[in-house]
């Protein structure tokens, strides 16, 4: 996640987590918008 970090990408949201899945949404410096899902785990 550091790598995101130094690429300026940043959290465009609180992580969600629902029925043991958890996510969270990104965006990078260009505007782009993408998510990281974590299917086994919870916080």
């Amino acid at each position: 996640m550091s790598w995101l970090h130094q690429q300026g990408v940043v959290p465009s949201s609180e992580m969600g987590d629902y029925l043991g899945t958890r996510w969270v949404n990104y965006t990078d410096p260009e505007g782009n918008m993408f998510g990281i899902v974590d299917k086994n785990g919870s916080r």
